[in-house]
């Protein structure tokens, strides 16, 4: 029986990039080329084996990075939190519950090899937050996915788990990333507007033109205020705005699972800067061992890259 597709298709079912499923159809043509036919409007027409043969190529390419479908096994799998002896309650948020069924569809859509790639990740991560936070003392748990148009979270939480003992409420906050030393990606309104809202960072920045034609004078300007900053108390507010306002916890799906501890960092007290003409980067210096690289986006410039340069060794990370 054959069938047939379009790379966009199969890109999506798989959950991978459309180069990558061309590279593995032109090898099927290469190699096994009675598995695979070119049809219509360049569609390729797979036999059954065919399909199959891609699905084992796919194997090792198959991976849980999607960020929407990380949030979504994460809160679907907090639901085997409650069982017949639990002595609290799990509630999700209404627009958590709107978005769990709607990429509930699309994990059903998943290949079975990968649904049970993130069903793993998952069952470890729960694991791990059993150990770290439910405790007999709890009485109700309330989890909340949060959109990214949401302003008033600078650090773009993903999920926020919050615990109950009685009426005393903790937050869990979790940021899901895709790379170790990546923190975040800022639009420049976003960035000027946490500026502005600030009276002494407004005041420091005034100067600071947010028109980036020329991507060079922005960083270098950018520099050049970050070293006049000799301000204890406005250092460690500008560390805030950059790394995360709340406490949170960042997650690392792949190649292994990684979670790092952002509840307890240093503030720093001092900053320098220096602006690297050859890479196009700005390179922050805090004292509390966060190095950090600030980009703008190559093609349009609406947004700082933000990632350290290196990971900083006081940050727990830990493996599960």
């Amino acid at each position: 029986m054959e069938s047939n597709y379009t790379v966009k298709n199969l890109a999506k079912y798989f959950d991978c990039s459309s180069q990558t499923i061309r590279n593995y159809l032109k090898q099927i043509e290469e190699e096994k080329p009675k598995l695979v036919t070119r049809g219509k409007r360049n569609k390729y027409i797979l036999t059954e084996n065919g399909f199959q043969y891609l699905r084992q190529l796919l194997g090792n390419e198959l991976t849980c990075s999607n960020n929407f479908l990380l949030k979504f096994i994460i809160c679907d799998e907090l639901k085997s939190l409650i069982d017949k002896d639990t002595s609290y309650t799990l509630q999700y948020t209404k627009r958590t519950r709107i978005k769990q069924k709607k990429d509930l569809t699309y994990f059903d859509q998943l290949p079975t090899l990968l649904q049970k790639r993130y069903e793993k990740f998952a069952k470890k991560f729960l694991y791990w937050l059993k150990r770290k936070f439910i405790s007999s003392n709890i009485t109700k748990i309330i989890v909340d996915r949060l959109p990214k148009w949401k302003q008033n979270d600078k650090e773009d939480v993903d999920i926020r788990i919050t615990f109950y003992e009685g009426n005393h409420p903790q937050d869990l906050n979790l940021i899901i990333k895709e790379e170790l030393t990546s923190l975040q990606e800022m639009k420049l309104e976003k960035f000027q507007q946490n500026l502005e809202n600030n009276e002494q960072l407004r005041d420091e920045f005034s100067n600071l033109q947010f028109n980036t034609t020329n991507k060079r004078i922005f960083l270098s300007n950018l520099a050049n205020l970050l070293n006049k900053i000799d301000d204890k108390r406005l250092i460690k507010k500008l560390f805030k705005l950059i790394v995360g306002a709340n406490p949170h916890y960042q997650i690392i799906a792949e190649p292994e699972i990684l979670i790092i501890n952002f509840t307890k960092i240093k503030l720093p007290t001092k900053v320098s800067a220096n602006y690297d003409q050859q890479e196009n980067k700005l390179l922050i210096n805090f004292n509390n061992n966060c190095n950090l690289t600030c980009s703008l986006e190559p093609e349009e410039s609406e947004k700082l890259i933000i990632n350290f340069q290196q990971v900083p060794p006081t940050l727990d990370l830990t493996l599960i």
